[in-house]
C-alpha cells in the first residue's frame, strides 16, 4: 500500500507526476527494468520493503527534476547493481555456460573439484589448507532480507524471462523461481578456504580474480605446474550447482589490491541468452558497484565490503587469513541421490571423506596424491 493507504501502483505513478518524472527514468536510476516499474504501477508486483524505501528516497530527492528549476546533477549511481551483459552484436547466443555441462551438478563432484582448487592455491607450504562447507536453509523473514541484498527484484525479469525458453537449463530455472514461490525456502550452500591465495589481481586484467569471475576455461595456477587441476573447468561446478546460476564470493587476499585484502565481494550470475524490453542479453551477469572507470558506470566491478554487508548476504568470513568464501544460492544434487538439507549434507561428508580422506588423516603427513603433500 502507499503512504495514504492506496495501492502502491497508484501512489507510485502520483509521485511520479509529481516529481515529473518518467517511470524509465526510475528504472534507470534505480538500476532495474522498464518491465518491472512498469508491473509495480499495474499492480502485477510489488516491490520488497527495501526496494519501497529506495524508490520513496529517490522521488523525494528529486524534486521538480524534469520540470523548470531541474538541477543539472547527475543521477546518483546506486551503491550495488546487477549488470546484464549485452547480446553479441553479430546475432551469436549461449543457452547455458559449456563448461558446466563438463560436470553434473553433484555434490561429489562439487566436493571433489572445489577442494582440490583450494589445495592447488595454498598459501603457506608448511601449514594445511582449511576448506569448510556450510549448508543454511532460509525462509520467511530472514530469507526476504537476503534476497533485499541480492537486489532480487532486479533480476527476476531476466529470470522469468530466461526461464521461457524452450531449453534444458531454461526449463530447470522455471522449476526453481516456481519451487522458491511456493515453498518460500532457499538452501544456500558456503564453501570457504583457509590459508589459500585468495582471489588476487586487477578486475579484468590477468590474474586470480578475472580467472575465476571474469572468464571461461582460464586455469590461473601458481603451483608451478603441480596443480591437481587444470583447463578451468573445476570452478564451473559452483555454478553448476546452483538451480539459478548464481554465485556470490568473498575473498581475503594473499597481497594487497588497491590497498586492500579484506572482504572483495562480487557476484556472479550465469544465464542462457533472453531478452528483456526488447533487448537482448548474453546471459553473464554481475552484482558489483558502478565502475565508474569504464566512462559510464554501467559496469558492476567487485566492491570492498563492510562487516554487515557480507553478514546480510551470509558470507561472513572467520579469521583473517588469506582465502576465499562462494556462496551457492538454491544449491542442489542433480543426481537425485540428495533432496533435502539433511541429504545433501550427509552426502557432502561422505563424499569429502571418499575423496580426501588421506589428507584428513594424514594432514600435512599424508601420502603424495597429486605430486605433492595434501592436506586440507
Amino acid at each position: 500500500m502507499g503512504d495514504g493507504g492506496e495501492d502502491y501502483g497508484t501512489w507510485l505513478q502520483g509521485r511520479l507526476s509529481h516529481a515529473g518524472m518518467t517511470k524509465d527514468a526510475l528504472a534507470e536510476r534505480l538500476g532495474l527494468t522498464n518491465a518491472l516499474v512498469s508491473a509495480w504501477l499495474s499492480g502485477r508486483s510489488e516491490p520488497t520493503e527495501a526496494m519501497r524505501r529506495a524508490v520513496t528516497d529517490l522521488i523525494s530527492g528529486t524534486g521538480t527534476t524534469g520540470g523548470a528549476g531541474a538541477t543539472s546533477s547527475p543521477p546518483a549511481l546506486p551503491l550495488q547493481q546487477w549488470y546484464h551483459r549485452r547480446a553479441h552484436p553479430d546475432g551469436g547466443r549461449e543457452y547455458g555456460n559449456a563448461a558446466a555441462f563438463a560436470f553434473d551438478a553433484d555434490m561429489a563432484v562439487l566436493t571433489r573439484e572445489a577442494t582440490q582448487n583450494s589445495l592447488d592455491e595454498r598459501l603457506d607450504p608448511t601449514a594445511p589448507v582449511r576448506v569448510e562447507y556450510t549448508l543454511h536453509e532460509l525462509t520467511g523473514m530472514h530469507l526476504r532480507q537476503f534476497l533485499d541484498a541480492l537486489h532480487w527484484d532486479a533480476l527476476l525479469p531476466h529470470f522469468e524471462q530466461a526461464a521461457a525458453a524452450p531449453q534444458k537449463v531454461s526449463r530447470s530455472l522455471r522449476a526453481a523461481l516456481d519451487e522458491l514461490t511456493a515453498d518460500d525456502s532457499l538452501l544456500l550452500l558456503r564453501v570457504d578456504d583457509h590459508n589459500a591465495t585468495g582471489l588476487t589481481g586487477p578486475e579484468y586484467g590477468d590474474g586470480r580474480f578475472a580467472a575465476v569471475v571474469r572468464r571461461l576455461l582460464d586455469s590461473h595456477k601458481a603451483s608451478g605446474g603441480r596443480a591437481g587441476g587444470s583447463y578451468g573447468l573445476g570452478k564451473a561446478t559452483l555454478w553448476a550447482t546452483s538451480r539459478f546460476g548464481l554465485v556470490m564470493v568473498n575473498s581475503t587476499l594473499s597481497e594487497p589490491h588497491e590497498g586492500r585484502t579484506q572482504r572483495r565481494v562480487i557476484g556472479r550470475l550465469d544465464l542462457p541468452w533472453h531478452e528483456v524490453d526488447g533487448i537482448a542479453y548474453a546471459g553473464p551477469a554481475w552484482f558489483g558497484e558502478p565502475d565508474t572507470k569504464t566512462g559510464d558506470g554501467v559496469v558492476s566491478r567487485s566492491w570492498w565490503a563492510d562487516e554487515n554487508t557480507v553478514r546480510a548476504l551470509h558470507m561472513e568470513r572467520a579469521g583473517a587469513d588469506p582465502g576465499t568464501s562462494f556462496l551457492i544460492v538454491g544449491a542442489h544434487d542433480a543426481s537425485g541421490d540428495a533432496t533435502d538439507l539433511r541429504d545433501i549434507h550427509d552426502k557432502l561428508v561422505r563424499s569429502l571423506a571418499d575423496g580426501f580422506w588421506a589428507a584428513m588423516v594424514g594432514g600435512a603427513r599424508a601420502d603424495r596424491c597429486c605430486g605433492r603433500p595434501c592436506a586440507l
